[in-house]
C-alpha cells in the first residue's frame, strides 16, 4: 500500500492537527504493516525540518516551493494537480489531516477534529466562518473515508452530515510517552513559576472560553482565596473580554505564550491542577496529557472532554462561573478526592500505537 501523507498542518509547529500526524507517522514507522509512505508538504518560505521525522522516514519527504493559497485553490475547486504528480510517484491512497482533501489518483481519506466552526459560527472567524462549513460539506462527500478524533467528533459529524456518516469512524489519538514516565528526563519548565499554580494550555481563543475561569479566579479573590493561573498558549483572536478581565488579576495571572513541546511534561508535574472551561473540543489533548502527568483536571462538562476524561477528571458546566468557582475552590483546598495513580493508568490507555494500528486497519478497509 502506498501511502501520501499531508505534512504541511505541521510546519509550523507541534500543536493540535501538526502534533496529531507527527505522533501517528511516527507509531507507524516502527510497525511490520506500515504502507509505504511519501510525505508531501509545501511553503514558499518555510522548509519542515526531516530532523522532526523518524530517521526511517526522511528520505520519503518531498518538500516543494510552492504557494500555498494558490495550491489550496487549484485543489479545491479543480481538484489538481494530483499529489501524485507533485511527489513523482504514484500513490494507492492519500491522507490529509484536516478535513479538506489531498486529491490524488487512488483513494482519498481526511480527517476531523471538531466541528466547531459549523456548530457554533460565533466561534470562530474568518475563512473558517465563511468558507470552512461549504468546503468541508464538499470534501467529506469527495472523501472514500473519515477518521475523527473521537465519538463526540463521529456523532456531530452524523448529525450536521447524514450521508457521510457511514464512511466516518472515531480512532481515538495517543498520548505521548514523556507524559507518563514515572523518571522523566525533560527539560525543566520555565523559570519564574509560582510554587503552586492552576495551569491553562491552549490557544487564547473565544471557543477555549477563558474569561469564564478568569472571572472564577476573581470571584475567588474577592472571597479571600487566590489561586496563581499559568496560561501556556499563544494569543489568537477575540481577545478583548480576556485582557480586561487579565488586566484585574494583575500578577496573578502568569502568560507563557507558547510553550515548546520539550517544556510541557516539566510544566504539568509542577502544576496543583489543570482547568480546560472550553465550550467546544474534538478531543482534549491538555486532558490526557494532564492526567497522565498525574495532575488533577478540573474541565468543561462536554461529550469530548467527557470521551477522554472518563470518571478521572472533574466537570463543571461551562455556561456557569459559580459550578466552577466552587469547584475550583474545593479542589485547590484539597477537599476533592484524586487518585493520580488510577489517572494515568487511564491516561496509559491511549496510545499512538493504538492509533496507529487502527488507522492503518482503516487504510486497508478502502483499498480493493
Amino acid at each position: 500500500m502506498r501511502l501520501a501523507v499531508d505534512l504541511r498542518p505541521a510546519l509550523s509547529g507541534a500543536t493540535g492537527v501538526g502534533l496529531y500526524m507527527e505522533r501517528l507517522l511516527a507509531a507507524m514507522a516502527g510497525r511490520p504493516d506500515a504502507p509505504e509512505l511519501s510525505l508531501f508538504c509545501a511553503s514558499l518560505k518555510e522548509r519542515f525540518d526531516p530532523q522532526r521525522l523518524p530517521a526511517a522516514l526522511r528520505s520519503r519527504l518531498v518538500d516543494r516551493r510552492l504557494p500555498v493559497r494558490l495550491l489550496n485553490l487549484a485543489w479545491h475547486r479543480l481538484r489538481f494537480p494530483p499529489v501524485d504528480w507533485l511527489l513523482g510517484r504514484r500513490v494507492d491512497l492519500s491522507h490529509s489531516p484536516t478535513p479538506m482533501l489531498l486529491p490524488c489518483r487512488g483513494r482519498a481519506v481526511v480527517t476531523v477534529h471538531d466541528l466547531f466552526f459549523m456548530a457554533r459560527p460565533e466561534l470562530a472567524r474568518g475563512e473558517m466562518r465563511r468558507q470552512y462549513p461549504r468546503l468541508l460539506a464538499a470534501s467529506l462527500r469527495r472523501a472514500d473515508g473519515v477518521i475523527c478524533v473521537s465519538r463526540a467528533t463521529r456523532d456531530a459529524l452524523a448529525e450536521r452530515l447524514p450521508d457521510v456518516a457511514g464512511r466516518a469512524v472515531a480512532i481515538h489519538l495517543g498520548v505521548g510517552g514523556e507524559f507518563l514516565d514515572p523518571a522523566p528526563t525533560e527539560a525543566p519548565p520555565p523559570a519564574g513559576l509560582p510554587p503552586r499554580y492552576l495551569l491553562f494550555v491552549g490557544t487564547i481563543e473565544p471557543r477555549k472560553n477563558l474569561p469564564l475561569l478568569l472571572q472564577a479566579l476573581l470571584d475567588l479573590r474577592r472571597s479571600g482565596l487566590a489561586i496563581p493561573l499559568v496560561v501556556a498558549g499563544g494569543r489568537g483572536w477575540g481577545l478583548d473580554e480576556y485582557l480586561r478581565l487579565r488586566n484585574k488579576l494583575g500578577g496573578q495571572v502568569l502568560e507563557l505564550g507558547y510553550v515548546p513541546a520539550a517544556l510541557l511534561p516539566g510544566l504539568y508535574r509542577g502544576a496543583a491542577a489543570l482547568a480546560l472551561p472550553s465550550l467546544d473540543e474534538g478531543f482534549g489533548f491538555p486532558v490526557l496529557e494532564a492526567l497522565a502527568s498525574g495532575v488533577p483536571v478540573l474541565c468543561s462538562d462536554i461529550p469530548a472532554l467527557r470521551e477522554v476524561g472518563g470518571d478521572r477528571a472533574s466537570y463543571f458546566d461551562p455556561r456557569r462561573g459559580s459550578d466552577l468557582s466552587e469547584r475550583l475552590a474545593a479542589l485547590w483546598r484539597g477537599e476533592t478526592r484524586f487518585d493520580a495513580v488510577a489517572a494515568r493508568a487511564h491516561a496509559a490507555r491511549f496510545t499512538w500505537e493504538a492509533t496507529a494500528a487502527a488507522t492503518i486497519a482503516f487504510y486497508r478497509r478502502l483499498l480493493p
